[in-house]
């Protein structure tokens, strides 16, 4: 037997990383009956790690063709194959039960899904790559290395493949029609009236699969035009999906098998008519067109009006016009990468680069430093109500505003304080945020901090100030907390379950929620229910605390009422809104409050 070739240094890193992050974990086959076979489809099993090998090859083929094998550190592909793994996990959903069929019946359907899913795995991660891309700057996307990024770019024209031919599609055959408008449905299930997609071109095939029939379906979704007005006049302005979805037809029943659809860039060209092109030109640096200069000057004239801004030479004002242009794209890549309700555009940050924002207002220590442990609060028996908001049951102050000061750690935790004192004490209080950047020497004040730590800080301290007593300054300074002058205290805090019903359950009946989210899109969030993509959102890229204070449901769109920390000139008056129930953002990962005997 000859040796065996040693696996290269990259490929048994990789094999390592993938291998215990296995999408489904190995379930033990019931034994047999002599010489009964189960058809190929049912043997999910085998796949999870044919999905593993082949995603292992990927990775390695690719790292040795872009010559980037010693060039991206351990670290660097931990970072971006660990985010794209955890969506590939994610992409799995227990299927409900079909109540007309027997429960064999139901297993067959749901191992179906399953094989399907795990023999999509190595498409899905192509995909999420490409998206990844589209969003990328030029320091990359989470790593701040540019190396990622290319690394990335090199597979993303794998996943634009037939985006480009979609308008010389002849009319559909009429049996695909049926599944086109159910897979249509599935689609807008969720979304408001005047946001739903309407189907455009549709092409495919049908085959037999076992007592059924499977469509393989190519369409085009149109979605309503833009309605903000400062994102419409972009070059790129309507959102138009390709859509690749399969749908079984068994047992008189539809159902949808896979749904994956990407962005297309709709866009007039100079004789008037649209163009339909991939979602790769997002990735160019092409000029902008003059009118589109002239455009974004008379918005940025606009925007500078509107937030008072003064700029101290030409030069800096002719550098932030740019800023502000190219922040325009950005907010429209966004908007047509956003699954939900929201609109993005100008906002009172929209001169500043992606580098300043980040620098000055969000807090990286969120994700980088571990916080101190917390109990594990008990779970809220009953369930939770339809919908919630502790702003119309007295539990809320006013929005504050942090100003230049990475100090959300602060606002979110004294936020909580706040509702925890008026649900215990009946008194509600506006409690100083100030003192918590003096005086808790755990955290770094404009530098970032940990609720977790804040709450430590609060207990040894012996209580909080009002806001009157000690005023929001935005800067560090020395300690001026007084025993004598605190009105409220604290006995100890509690880390919440991860389970979204759960933390709604216990919202309702204990009071707003200090949580950490990611802020993908908030630079630009201006209305409407948020719910990004999930590997441009990472639950693992936290870098913004904020205050859960309701939920509830718009047009059947499910979503978290947010108390953000900068002043009621953003957002809606300050509050932010994201999809519930899906982890959007991270939401869930790090939620706390403070404990009041």
């Amino acid at each position: 037997m000859g040796s065996r070739k040693p696996e290269p240094d990259h490929q048994r890193f990789y094999h390592g990383l993938l291998r215990p992050l296995s999408i489904f974990p190995r379930r033990v086959s019931p034994p047999q009956k002599h010489g009964q076979q189960a058809g190929p489809i049912l043997q999910s099993l085998p796949l999870a790690k044919l999905t593993v090998a082949s995603l292992c090859r990927q990775v390695t083929e690719l790292l040795a063709r872009s010559g980037l094998t010693a060039r991206v550190s351990p670290k660097d592909r931990l970072c971006l194959t660990e985010v794209i793994l955890n969506e590939l996990k994610c992409s799995w959903r227990e299927p409900s039960a079909e109540p007309s069929l027997s429960y064999r019946n139901n297993q067959k359907l749901r191992k179906r899904l399953e094989a399907h899913v795990l023999l999509s795995s190595e498409q899905l991660f192509l995909r999420y790559l490409h998206l990844l891309v589209t969003m990328s700057t030029t320091k990359g996307v989470f790593t701040e290395s540019a190396t990622l990024t290319r690394l990335a770019a090199s597979l993303a024209r794998d996943c634009t493949s037939g985006a480009a031919d979609a308008q010389g599609w002849g009319p559909p055959p009429p049996e695909l029609l049926g599944p086109a408008r159910f897979a249509l449905e599935m689609y807008n299930r969720g979304r408001a009236a005047g946001t739903r997609a309407v189907l455009g071109a549709v092409r495919g095939r049908v085959r037999r699969a076992g007592h059924g029939s499977l469509y393989s379906l190519e369409a085009t979704l149109e979605e309503p035009p833009c309605n903000d007005p400062t994102v419409c006049q972009l070059p790129v302005s309507r959102k138009t999906l390709l859509c690749s979805f399969e749908v079984l037809d068994e047992l008189g029943k539809h159902m949808l098998l896979r749904r994956d659809c990407g962005p297309v860039v709709t866009k007039v060209t100079d004789d008037g008519n649209e163009a339909l092109n991939s979602g790769l030109p997002l990735l160019t640096k092409d000029p902008l067109s003059q009118d589109f200069s002239v455009k974004m000057a008379s918005i940025f004239k606009n925007f500078v009006t509107t937030y008072n801004r003064t700029y101290q030479t030409k030069e800096e004002a002719q550098w932030r016009l740019s800023v502000f242009a190219s922040n325009m794209v950005r907010a429209q890549k966004i908007q047509a990468l956003d699954h939900g309700t929201a609109q993005y555009g100008v906002t009172k940050f929209s001169d500043l680069t992606e580098e300043e924002f980040r620098t000055i207002y969000l807090n990286p220590l969120l994700r980088e430093v571990p916080g101190k442990k917390m109990h594990l609060a008990k779970s809220i028996g009953d369930p939770a109500p339809p919908e919630w908001d502790w702003r119309k049951n007295g539990a809320v102050t006013k929005v504050k505003d942090q100003g230049m000061c990475g100090s959300c750690w602060a606002f979110s935790v004294t936020g909580n304080v706040e509702g925890q004192w008026f649900l215990n004490r009946g008194t509600l209080l506006s409690l100083s945020e100030q003192e918590l950047l003096d005086c808790d020497k755990m955290d770094k004040a404009c530098m970032g901090g940990l609720p977790s730590n804040a709450y430590s800080a609060i207990k040894n301290l012996g209580g909080l100030e009002t806001e009157d007593d000690y005023s929001y300054q935005g800067h560090m300074q020395a300690c001026n907390f007084s025993a004598e002058k605190a009105k409220v205290y604290i006995n100890d805090s509690v880390e919440l379950s991860q389970n979204e019903q759960k933390l709604a359950a216990w919202l309702a009946k204990k009071g707003p929620i200090s949580v950490a989210i990611n802020a993908f899109g908030m630079q630009f969030y201006r209305h409407g229910i948020a719910h990004p993509l999930r590997p441009l959102c990472s639950p693992w890229l936290i870098d913004h605390a904020v205050l859960i204070v309701g939920y509830g449901n718009r047009s059947e769109v499910p979503f978290w009422a947010i108390k953000n920390s900068w002043g009621t000139d953003w957002g809606e008056k300050g509050y932010y809104y994201l999809h519930r129930g899906s982890g959007s953002c991270g939401v869930n990962t790090m939620a706390s409050s403070a404990v009041v005997n």
